[in-house]
């Protein structure tokens, strides 16, 4: 779709992970290799200081909780991170104040916020 090809492009872009719970793989589809929060190595992966240390932000796509803690570890390394939520319904209660939350018609919105840090060249990092 629309909206995960603009994921993919932000997180190509921007260098920026990918976190989700979907299982339908459209985002492997559209060239993004996400970290599935119910895989356990990726989430030892993930959860390396390392790894989180080296992300100016992090992409939760149909994440509606801090799963696994990733984005309280996330936050505790890279106190200045962002965390772009595209959460359907609720609003993430994980979201701090500088956090961008992704709302409307995903399939809008985030191809809107891909073109535009594309067109301004706009980069966290």
């Amino acid at each position: 779709t629309s909206a995960h090809a603009a994921v993919a492009t932000l997180a190509k872009a921007q260098k920026w992970p990918v976190v989700t719970t979907n299982s339908d793989l459209l985002l492997e589809h559209a060239g993004v290799s996400p970290m599935h929060l119910c895989n356990r190595d990726q989430v030892e992966t993930y959860l390396s200081p390392e790894n989180l240390k080296a992300r100016s932000a992090l992409i939760c796509v149909g994440v509606g909780a801090d799963h696994k803690s990733i984005i309280a570890r996330f936050r505790e390394l890279r106190p200045d991170g962002i965390v772009v939520a595209c959460v359907q319904g609720t609003v993430a209660p994980y979201l701090g104040l500088t956090d961008w939350l992704v709302e409307g018609d995903v399939q809008v919105t985030l191809p809107q916020l891909a073109d535009c840090m594309s067109a301004v060249g706009t980069s966290l990092d």
